[in-house]
Order: C-alpha cells, then structure tokens, then sequence
C-alpha cells in the first residue's frame, strides 16, 4: 500500500496533511528557513532517526530495540535552498518551532506518531511527501508603492511578524494617494496587510482606524 503526506507552507508556518484509512491529520509544522527544502515529491518512509534517541519514542529493531525518534524520511539527495544543497537526513519529525529544525519538517509529536503508526510496513520506500508553496497573495497597493523603504515596511506587515513604527505605518498610508485617489481595495488592502503585524503601537492603531472611516482627512493631515 502506497501512502502520501502534503506539506504545504505558507510564509512562516504551514500545514502537514495525511489521511489513511480511519486516521487523518492536519497540523501547523514550521522549518528552518535557511535551510529550506525545494518544494517537490519525494519517496521515502516511516523510519526511525539513527541520531535521535528519545525518552518518550519509538524502539528500533536496528538500534538494539532502543528508543529512537520516529520520523518519516524523504530519502537519499535531498535539495535544498534553491538546489544549492542536497542532504540525506530530512524527515517530518516532532518539534513545535523552526528552532527544532536543521532544515526538517517539524510538528505536534503526537501528530507525527499518528502519521508514523498509521505508515506499514517500516523501512519501505512506500511514502510520497508531496512539499508545495502557497502563492502569495497579492494586493493592489503592492504594485503602487515604489520607494524602497515603504516597500521594505510592506514586507514586514505582510510576513506579519516585524515590528512597524508609526513613521512606516504613514508610509504606507501616504502610499495610496499615489494615483489621485484612494480605491476601495486599496483600503480593503491596507486594512488586511495592517492587520497582520502584531506590534502595531496604539497610536499607529489609532491612525489606521481613522483612516479607514475617513482616509481623505488623514492623507490631508499627513
């Protein structure tokens, strides 16, 4: 029997998918993003990592019945970062961040144990991971933006994790006059992408919500 697992990444998170018959999985999983695997199908199987012994994993019959850490291996020449790296110890194994990888696909343990226990028999190249890459989604005023430092401030309101100051948040806002008039979209735009970051200060806060009830009165104010 031939099983299959989707790993489908996002920006900074993603998602491992597998379903066999009674057992189905959907779980956040995180890498290493230096050391990125090429998306692509891979052939491998639901193995133990010779490297990893582990108090709470699985006992291997090639490591003298010791418990080593399950995982599912995505087979020999593996490549990486663009195709500039090949490596032959990547696995879906446990790990509840990027800190846990050296360039693996990590998630919940208990998740991985599901998938892994569901995967027979062990050792047989009788599983494709399947790794793909959303597409981004693109936004109006992405393409309206030119000067380099808004741009820089737009990239991180959409990874959604960097840290924007007031100054970047006028930036943004000042960016979506640049054809004469602020569209629609542009506000629905501007509201989603603003919303991402999570160190958005008060005030900036404050500036976007008037904004978007009154966008001509700030831009004047601007």
């Amino acid at each position: 029997m031939a099983y299959t697992i989707k790993v489908e990444r996002g920006q900074t998170t993603g998602t491992v998918k597998f379903n066999s018959g009674t057992v189905a999985v959907n779980t956040k999983c995180w890498w290493d993003p230096n050391n990125k695997i090429d998306a692509g199908t891979y052939s491998g199987s639901a193995t133990w990592m010779a490297n990893k012994a582990d108090a709470d994993g699985e006992p291997c019959p090639w490591k003298n019945n010791a418990k080593r850490r399950p995982g599912i291996w995505f087979g020999k020449g593996v490549k990486s970062n663009n195709g500039t790296k090949n490596n032959d110890q990547i696995f879906i194994h446990k790990g509840t961040s990027a800190a846990w990888s050296d360039g693996c696909i990590v998630c919940a343990a208990s998740e991985v144990l599901k998938i892994w226990n569901a995967i027979s028999p062990k050792d047989k190249s009788i599983v494709s991971v399947v790794v793909s890459d959303q597409t981004p989604k693109r936004y109006m005023i992405e393409s309206r933006i030119k000067d380099p430092s808004v741009k820089a401030a737009l990239r991180k309101a959409l990874k959604g994790d960097g840290r924007l100051s007031y100054d970047e948040v006028c930036s943004l806002i000042r960016s979506t006059q640049d054809y004469g008039r602020v569209s629609q979209q542009e506000l629905t735009d501007l509201q989603t992408i603003l919303g991402n970051s999570k160190t958005i200060d008060a005030r900036s806060r404050q500036l976007i919500a008037q904004f978007l009830r009154n966008p001509t009165a700030v831009l004047r104010m601007l």
